[in-house]
């Protein structure tokens, strides 16, 4: 037969099986390949209109036509001569104790399993790309033959799977070098520069029939065992552009970072890490540009921890000067917004520090005052958030009361303690938020003045 059974890690041909001379009676399609028992045997689909007339002339003795799909086997060769090439790559990179322990080859991709105690580095993984790249560019020839098995055995860095049946004679594939000069000079330490292994399989006449090779995942399938996913041809060219084109996006990024756009770095860099999560693209391209990203994130945390301080002070200085007016004016009620966010916590202390300076003390903790009433409203309005902040007497003004009332025009709840309490409320992105916090702002200074005159 011509088509080519399951076997050394790649998979089996496809095609069409016709009865010579019956065009009336159909074809079989070959979806699967393999031997047992020194039999080949093809897995069929019937296609006919008369499965009888099929059955009829299919018999034993007749003569077929076989129709391999070689289009397909085009695409499986370079993934399993790139196989060798990238076990070639490992040794050269991790070293000889790095051997294969498995391998699948389709018209899709290449797999590769090997013994190596830990993952792979960045840097590791790019060098094992990089020198299975140079094979490529190299433009090696890739040599097959047929020769008995001991003296291929006995040829110098010869790659073979542990504990594999290899036949008497073995096929021999090296890449770059002939097989009948590995024969004649086995001990040869140059051999040592070339990829060569037994293998039954289909290969490329030459590596730069392969057009690229692009390594997509590294990852743990067994204790002390990694696997390697690789493209080649067309895929792995549309991978690397994968790549190339994130890699302008993680340098755009970090412009609006130099630049200190960090509300722009807040999103953007959500954007490209998820897009770098979904991209089928070079792994060792991919650690890189992800810690790029990590990079400009980590700048971005400074910053918003700057930001956050000083928005902090300036909403101390602020609330305190405000608090102290009022007190000096005899006002009972202040009601203010100030910028902090949607930050609960320096909310509060800043409501702390104003209630104490309605008071004319210093720095105190947050209490209710029968002389005083005071609401914090602050905003996210990236986040479309809104924070209400109340403290109060308690029995003229119930801060719980007062919070409610101020925020349940736009749907928002509160709650708490008649003499502190809380509120929250969400605001769409098609309403102005500063505009609905200084509604708020006169809707509870009108409340709280109007429990006062009582």
């Amino acid at each position: 037969t011509s088509f080519y059974a399951e076997q050394g890690g790649q998979i089996a041909d496809s095609g069409r099986i016709y009865v010579s001379g019956e065009s009336g009676a159909g074809w079989l399609d070959v979806i699967d390949v393999q031997v047992f028992g020194g039999y080949v045997v093809h897995v069929v689909e019937p296609h006919t209109k008369d499965d009888a007339i099929l059955e009829q002339v299919l018999t034993l003795g007749v003569e077929v036509d076989l129709d391999v799909d070689y289009e397909r086997r085009s695409l499986i060769a370079p993934n399993h001569t790139m196989t060798h090439v990238l076990n070639y790559a490992l040794r050269e990179v991790l070293g000889s104790n790095c051997e294969q322990r498995g391998s699948l080859v389709d018209d899709m991709k290449l797999r590769f399993d090997f013994s190596f105690g830990s993952a792979l580095t960045k840097e590791q993984l790019a060098s094992v790309e990089h020198a299975a790249r140079a094979q490529v560019v190299a433009q090696l020839p890739v040599y097959a033959s047929v020769v008995p098995l001991g003296d291929a055995k006995k040829i110098h860095s010869l790659r073979a799977v542990f504990g594999e049946v290899y036949p008497d004679p073995v096929r021999v594939i090296s890449v770059g070098m002939e097989v009948s000069k590995l024969v004649a000079d086995p001990e040869n330490q140059a051999w040592q520069a070339y990829s060569i292994e037994f293998c039954g399989g289909t290969h490329l006449s030459n590596t730069n029939e392969a057009r690229e090779f692009c390594i997509v995942e590294e990852m743990s399938v067994a204790k002390g065992v990694r696997r390697i996913s690789a493209l080649t041809g067309d895929l792995a060219c549309q991978a690397i552009r994968v790549g190339e084109d994130l890699a302008v996006k993680v340098s755009q990024l970090e412009t609006l970072s130099n630049e200190c756009k960090w509300e722009h770095v807040a999103s953007e860099s959500t954007s490209v890490n998820h897009q770098l999560d979904a991209a089928v693209m070079s792994a060792a391209t991919k650690a890189q540009l992800r810690a790029r990203v990590a990079s400009v994130i980590e700048e971005l945390k400074k910053a918003q921890k700057q930001m956050a301080a000083d928005r902090l002070s300036a909403a101390f200085s602020a609330g305190e000067a405000l608090a102290a007016q009022a007190a000096s004016e005899k006002r009972r009620v202040l009601v203010t917004v100030l910028d902090l966010g949607a930050d609960t916590k320096a909310g509060n202390r800043v409501l702390s520090n104003m209630i104490a300076a309605m008071r004319g003390e210093g720095e105190s903790s947050i209490s209710g005052s029968v002389d005083s009433a005071v609401m914090l409203i602050s905003s996210d309005e990236t986040k479309g958030k809104l924070m209400v902040l109340a403290s109060a007497d308690g029995q003229v003004v119930n801060a719980s009361e007062w919070v409610s009332h101020a925020v349940q025009d736009i749907g928002g709840r509160g709650g708490g303690r008649p003499t502190l309490a809380q509120a929250a409320a969400t605001v769409p992105a098609s309403e102005n938020i500063n505009e609905i916090s200084l509604k708020i702002m006169q809707l509870a200074e009108s409340f709280a003045n109007s429990k006062l005159s009582e």
